[in-house]
């Protein structure tokens, strides 16, 4: 009964986190804009990593490859927006 219960709560916090993503797009925000949707996007992930993909009740040698995967893909993006930045772009 627990996890039908956090289901639903993640749920509805991710429908929530979609009319907050909807109407970031019709706020003329500017560059902030980008910065909130990005944490929108964040704690979508995490909740969907939490209680969907159970990491919370996983392993320490499971939750370790899933913060390895996480940091791999921040080293990529950091990586290739230091690049774009070196360009001139």
């Amino acid at each position: 009964m627990t996890s039908d219960r956090a289901d639903l709560y993640a749920w509805i916090a991710l429908l929530a986190l979609l009319g907050i993503t909807c109407a970031s797009a019709y706020l003329p925000m500017g560059t902030i804009n980008a910065v909130v949707n990005l944490a929108v996007a964040a704690t979508k992930a995490f909740v969907v990593a939490i209680v969907f993909m159970r990491l919370g009740k996983e392993r320490p040698l499971i939750r370790l490859v899933a913060a390895i995967g996480v940091i791999w893909l921040v080293l990529l993006a950091g990586l290739s927006a230091t690049d774009f930045a070196a360009r001139g772009g």
